[in-house]
């Protein structure tokens, strides 16, 4: 596998629940408007919010506001899954 397979579980445009199944690739940069909240089911994650980095192992979870920079990236040896929910404010209007 090559990249990220990212797997909709629930939700629609607005807010919506994602099994992230993440290779070795950084992905992710950005900001917009809402939240995310993450748990990180097997594998590593480096996860970077504002400028600080934080690593995740199985049983990690997350928080933060998407308006600040971010980006993640797989820093183990094999897949990283994460459960991810994202939620859009500007959509939710």
């Amino acid at each position: 596998m090559a990249g990220i397979i990212i797997k909709l579980l629930e939700g629609d445009r607005a807010t919506r629940m994602d099994l992230a199944h993440i290779d070795k690739l950084r992905i992710g940069h950005g900001a917009h408007a809402g939240e995310e909240v993450g748990y990180v089911v097997a594998g590593y994650l480096e996860l970077t919010v504002d400028g600080r980095a934080y690593l995740l192992g199985a049983g990690g979870s997350f928080f933060f506001n998407s308006s600040l920079p971010h980006s993640y990236r797989n820093i183990g040896t094999s897949e990283a899954r994460v459960v991810w929910m994202n939620s859009h404010r500007s959509r939710l209007r």
